[in-house]
């Protein structure tokens, strides 16, 4: 096993860090209303398609916590993962 002379280089940039936490303010808002409301999805991907790449990827894996964090299974997250792959052209 690895180990690292400094902690810092194990971590998240405060740059990442920062819009994680900014993302995860957004999804708190919208992820407990998705099963009730089309309307979450939507704003949700929409967001998404407003982000650069690089944040996408961030973004997807806050929200896969977010999804886990609530009690979605996987095929519930399956479904939003392939919608979000979709619109990013993967």
């Amino acid at each position: 096993m690895a180990k690292f002379k400094n902690k810092k280089e194990n971590s998240l940039s405060d740059e990442f860090r920062k819009k994680a936490h900014k993302y995860e303010r957004f999804l708190n808002d919208k992820i407990p209303i998705i099963k009730n409301e089309e309307n979450a999805i939507d704003e949700i991907l929409n967001y998404f398609t407003k982000l650069e790449t690089t944040e996408r990827y961030l973004f997807t894996y806050v929200l896969i916590h977010q999804f886990v964090a609530i009690g979605f299974v996987a095929k519930e997250v399956g479904k939003f993962v392939r919608k979000i792959k979709e619109l990013s052209g993967e």
